[in-house]
């Protein structure tokens, strides 16, 4: 007779679910498509400091682009870059290599479809006619997530995203990824190429606003100009679902990682990393019967913070113009954004007309990003 108790069942076996698998002893992970990494719903971008917190050796089958910076491009087309290694990934291969040793322990094509406490037990019923028992409950099972419907009765912000893997008749620079940032046009979001090789990338935009008229103008206009012709593979599109740093991630003994949790980077959009390591840290708490300081302690993480929130609505709520003056600021001064960390470079920043009425929303920035930066350099994994 088939085991039908587990100590902890995860729902869905994306980055999320199956790093924390890698990490667990007795798990069962259940994941309703029918195959691993598909389909791909994500830019796939992902720093390298994410491999080496969760302990994975890079590997060049998965790894599309190595870049060096993340280039920042204005509506005049200046532009400014952030410096700090970014790759792109294949997550189809990326996930499939995380699989691997606990392919033992992944059941694909089955749906959970309704979850119940019955006592200190979680109950999974699946359309497969199937009832699985646990103790503990991992959700990570992406925006949709019925764990966090089920179990949490949580509500989400989610970010709409159009974006296509194409090809580029153009060479790509493979140095960088480029982010489009226009406030006015692109209202909470940006739009972006990230080169995946000479010759190919995933295209798109995402935030609130007419996404399909603005992408087909972003085709015309920056895509066409920095790309040339393009011809459509494959669409990656999807949500971003943030806000996590605002609900509950943890209630009797259920967890909530990854997108299941909104825990995308509230700047960037960026998920795979962070739905890595708090599947990492849903696992180690679990092993070490700290279960209960889960929401606790992936709030306080750098990556995680509640205060990323508030710098993404401050960010989203300036104007063009500050970025145009960053932007001819750095260069006549030849400095890397990192450099403003310095109080002096901020102080004359303030001094220009756009920072000097928003000086309160840029010292909040200042303040937040600081703090960032001090945890991260204390985070270990």
């Amino acid at each position: 007779m088939e085991k039908n108790y587990y100590e902890t069942i995860i729902v869905g076996a994306g980055p999320a679910g199956l790093s924390a698998g890698r990490f667990l002893k007795d798990f069962l992970i259940l994941e309703k498509k029918e195959e691993i990494g598909k389909p791909v719903q994500c830019g796939e971008s992902l720093a390298p400091l994410f491999f080496k917190i969760m302990g994975i050796k890079e590997n060049p089958k998965w790894i599309s682009m190595r870049g060096k910076e993340t280039e920042i491009i204005l509506p005049s087309k200046k532009n400014f870059s952030i410096p700090g290694d970014i790759y792109v990934i294949d997550r189809v291969n990326f996930e499939k290599e995380l699989a691997e040793k606990i392919s033992d322990r992944i059941r694909m094509k089955t749906r959970v479809v309704d979850i119940q406490r019955e006592k200190s037990y979680w109950k999974i019923m699946t359309d497969t006619k199937e009832t699985f028992y646990c103790q503990y409950l991992i959700g990570a099972d992406g925006p949709a997530s019925i764990v966090r419907r089920k179990v949490f009765k949580e509500n989400l912000d989610f970010l709409p995203c159009l974006e296509y893997f194409m090809e580029t008749e153009k060479e790509l620079d493979l140095s960088s990824i480029k982010v489009f940032l226009d406030l006015e046009r692109f209202k909470n979001g940006y739009a972006w190429i990230f080169p995946k090789s000479k010759n190919t990338a995933n295209i798109g935009l995402g935030g609130k606003f007419e996404l399909k008229k603005e992408f087909e103008r972003f085709l015309e206009n920056e895509v066409k100009e920095m790309c040339g012709r393009v011809r459509f593979i494959a669409n990656k599109s999807g949500v971003v679902p943030v806000g996590g740093q605002r609900i509950s991630l943890f209630k009797e003994n259920a967890f909530l990682i990854g997108d299941a949790g909104g825990l995308a980077d509230p700047l960037s959009g960026g998920g795979i990393g962070n739905g890595m390591v708090s599947g990492k840290i849903a696992a180690t708490l679990i092993l070490e019967k700290r279960e209960k300081e889960y929401d606790k302690i992936i709030k306080n993480l750098p990556f995680f913070l509640p205060s990323l929130l508030e710098a993404s609505q401050i960010i989203y709520s300036l104007e063009n113009e500050l970025f145009e003056d960053l932007a001819e600021f750095l260069e006549k001064k030849e400095l890397e954004l990192s450099r403003l960390k310095d109080w002096r470079n901020l102080i004359s920043l303030l001094k220009l007309e756009s920072f000097k009425k928003n000086w309160k929303k840029i010292l909040e920035l200042f303040f937040i990003y600081k703090d960032y930066e001090k945890r991260k350099s204390n985070f270990s994994g």
